[in-house]
């Protein structure tokens, strides 16, 4: 697999034409819970993702690491949960993940530094590395929620985590993002 396109010339109309010929419906792109041409034009040009041609599919190729995110106490084992996501304009987005919390890491960024960063960035939690845990490497194919019409691999390792009594908020986390804030709850594990 190579890339389709050179990421650093193209423009948004030069790939919404691209993406129009490859028969992806764009048109349907930055409604409900589906994100804009800008944002993939974003993930591309900061290495988030690759545009990859196979057997003539178009797909999008993203790195990603999870983490399953833990706290116990004498009141029980508790797992960390995206409640929502709250875009500007009040769109919201209320996503099923399978883990806490999930981040696209570029196909250099070491997989441990990557969910490091990514527990920093959305949880304002600074982990060390006897916390964090690799569970298993993954391989998904499947379309794509975010962009409609256009199938996606995600090429993943998950890791688990035990918060200790201070990086805990029983009332959860918020992420605030330039488009959207993101909302962590606490469940019962």
């Amino acid at each position: 697999m190579t890339p389709s396109i050179n990421p650093v010339l193209i423009t948004a109309l030069e790939l919404g034409s691209y993406l129009m010929n490859k028969d992806i419906p764009v048109n349907l792109w930055g409604q409900g819970v589906a994100k804009t041409l800008d944002h993939l034009l974003q993930e591309i040009r900061s290495g988030e993702c690759e545009l990859v041609e196979t057997d003539g599919e178009l797909i999008r190729l993203i790195h990603v690491v999870s983490a399953d995110i833990y706290y116990g106490d004498s009141f029980g084992m508790f797992i960390l949960k995206e409640e929502k996501q709250v875009f500007k304009g009040g769109r919201t987005k209320v996503r099923s993940l399978n883990t806490s919390l999930s981040e696209k890491i570029t196909p250099k960024e070491p997989p441990m530094e990557g969910i490091t960063r990514g527990i920093k960035e959305e949880l304002d939690i600074t982990i060390s590395p006897n916390q964090i845990k690799e569970i298993s490497k993954f391989e998904e194919s499947r379309e794509s929620n975010s962009f409609p019409g256009l199938s996606t691999i995600y090429k993943g390792t998950r890791f688990s985590c035990k918060l200790d009594r201070s990086q805990y908020k029983p009332e959860g986390y918020i992420e605030v993002q330039n488009d959207k804030a993101v909302y962590f709850k606490w469940e019962r594990a």
